[in-house]
């Protein structure tokens, strides 16, 4: 008799990040080799600009998820 096939966690994990990162960047490739639009349909925003703060560091998770009446 043959194994029944199974998927253990690190094979399920490699494969989800697999798919994860064709997902992701299937938006680049839209558009074809020639450089016509893509078919993907863009969003009519009025956003021109974007605030970022990557912050390294921070307080403890104690701290902030075990409030301390008075202090």
């Amino acid at each position: 008799m043959s194994k029944p096939f199974s998927l253990n966690r690190r094979d399920f994990l490699r494969a989800s990040a697999a798919a994860g990162g064709v997902i992701a960047t299937s938006t680049f490739f839209s558009h074809n080799i020639l450089g016509e639009e893509s078919t993907v349909r863009k969003r009519n925003s009025k956003i021109n600009h974007v605030i970022l703060l990557f912050m390294e560091g921070g307080p403890s998770q104690l701290e902030t998820f075990d409030p301390k009446p008075g202090k």
